[in-house]
């Protein structure tokens, strides 16, 4: 009887030391530290708060319609921002809040469209082309022929950002060739009577990292992972 005892004693210990050998091993597999890894590094590179700026109804790259006076657009300097990104960079560009066409009209318009461009030079709002250097990107966006005096205003460089109807609000872009600048304006007819009455219609400018930076750096530390955990295994031999 105390035989049967000290043996099953005996079974109870190596089974505990066996389940605590498991234990060790799962928590210090390469697996769990990869996973690790995988998620510090996506913490660190992921994409921060960037740059939210205010965004003027009234403002506009587009042909004005007779004598109408349009503000300028807003021209954002990509080199500038709180994360520089230059050509060749992945950003993502989101429209915030809405603006009212009118002084009668409701504060729910949405469309917001954009334009990159070598420099910043912004020629008279009489002719289709203003915006001098501009820079092919982007989804196509058809803008409306001006209110006054029906003159189109369409020309093929500038890009929706944020559709009428919100289903559309922003997107990833990759930064064209050349590209220094960023002109971001109201798609309308008519420009003068544009207000935004809370003040929350702006612009989000974020930059997107590099997909492949988490996964070359965990490539990296493989290595010693590997290797660290085949000396453990040495030791326990």
């Amino acid at each position: 009887m105390k035989t049967t005892r000290v043996v099953m004693k005996i079974a109870l210990a190596k089974q505990s030391e066996n389940t605590g050998h498991r234990r060790m091993n799962v928590s210090n597999s390469p697996i769990r530290i990869l996973l690790l890894c995988s998620l510090f590094f996506c913490c660190c590179c992921s994409q921060g708060d960037g740059d939210v700026i205010s965004v003027h109804p009234r403002g506009s790259f587009l042909r004005w319609g007779g004598s109408e006076n349009a503000l300028e657009p807003l021209i954002v300097d990509l080199s500038l921002l709180s994360t520089p990104v230059f050509d060749g960079d992945t950003i993502r560009i989101d429209r915030l809040g809405d603006w009212a066409s009118s002084q009668t009209n409701q504060d729910q318009s949405l469309f917001m469209i954009g334009c990159f461009s070598a420099s910043d030079v912004l020629l008279s709002g009489h002719l289709i082309n203003r915006i001098q250097d501009a820079i092919e990107a982007g989804p196509d966006v058809v803008t409306p022929n001006t209110a006054n005096g029906n003159l189109a205003t369409d020309f093929p460089e500038d890009f929706l950002i944020s559709n009428g109807d919100g289903s559309i609000s922003g997107l990833n872009i990759e930064v064209p060739t050349g590209a220094n600048y960023l002109f971001v304006a109201v798609s309308d007819i008519y420009f003068f009577d544009n207000h935004d009455p809370d003040g929350d219609f702006a612009v989000s400018i974020n930059s997107i990292p590099e997909p492949t930076t988490p996964i070359m750096v965990i490539a990296a530390v493989l290595p010693f992972v590997w290797f660290g955990r085949r000396r453990r295994r040495a030791t326990c031999r």
